[in-house]
């Protein structure tokens, strides 16, 4: 009953042969409601409208959504070392060697983190739902897939794609600086110019990103294509002057390289005075 008591009910088919068919109910008393975890609770709500499936449907979503919650999840890696430092999306790259995975799970549950068919450590799932792991070996340099296994329930995170380049680019080349103002005229080194938009080539580890200096001055940067050559043409003009250019790469991971030797030219736009004869 809706009070919470319980009763017992004896019930017959209408059989003539059987006489007088009579009915009897026994009260059986109360008993204590206990409170129903909330996929039990769900689950019920399931089982008392599957006959009416268009409302059974929000329950079954539900239910759904609570299972699929409690898999572990790799959410990101955080790097912690060199100039690019923070979180790290599966697929990107990281310098950092010792990258911690972060995630969330079910509440106490102990995850294993798997690479391949290789277990390479444990991590507790705190009572907030999110967990911390820090590898016991340093990550090799090269593409890892790292998955999260629910040790008990056996469920698994989608895989997690990290790669690992904790290695400088090779140091970047200055091939030319030309004049290209009428035409296209190399510049030699310790040479002059009257153009001040020079042209400037090298090459580097491919696909990074080249600074170009004067002195220790950052006056632009190019991007080396798929065989490491690049070029450089400046959106200002320089002024007259001595210059020292140097190019530096850095790699998508943030690792920089050693700067190139310098290239020493000089600017001058000026002409030279109108000579006047004095006598």
């Amino acid at each position: 009953t809706q009070d919470g008591e319980f009763i017992r009910s004896l019930s017959a088919q209408d059989n003539p042969q059987q006489g007088q068919i009579t009915f009897s109910a026994q009260p059986l008393g109360h008993i204590e409601q206990q409170p129903l975890s909330q996929a039990l609770s769900l689950l019920h709500e399931v089982s008392l409208s599957e006959a009416n499936d268009a409302a059974s449907q929000p329950a079954m979503m539900a239910m759904a959504f609570l299972m699929q919650d409690e898999a572990p999840k790799i959410t990101h890696a955080l790097d912690q070392v060199g100039a690019r430092q923070g979180s790290v999306k599966s697929g990107n790259v990281t310098e950092d060697q010792w990258a911690v995975l972060e995630g969330s799970g079910k509440p106490g549950a102990t995850l294993e983190i798997i690479e391949g068919t290789q277990v390479i450590g444990e991590v507790l799932v705190g009572a907030n739902g999110l967990w911390s792991f820090t590898p016991e070996e340093k990550y090799s340099e090269s593409g890892h897939v790292l998955v999260a296994r629910d040790k008990a329930s056996g469920q698994s995170s989608d895989g997690f794609t990290l790669i690992v380049d904790s290695v400088a680019p090779s140091r970047a080349v200055i091939d030319s600086i030309s004049s290209d103002n009428n035409g296209t005229t190399l510049i030699e080194k310790n040479g002059y110019t009257n153009d001040n938009t020079p042209l400037i080539k090298g090459h580097a580890e491919a696909l990074s990103v080249v600074g170009i200096y004067n002195g220790k001055t950052m006056i632009g940067t190019a991007l080396a294509d798929a065989t490491g050559a690049w070029e450089f043409s400046s959106a200002f003009t320089f002024p007259d002057g001595a210059y020292t250019i140097t190019a530096k790469a850095v790699d998508f991971a943030g690792n920089t390289g050693l700067g190139s030797l310098p290239y020493t030219m000089t600017i001058d736009t000026l002409p030279p005075a109108v000579p006047a004869i004095l006598q």
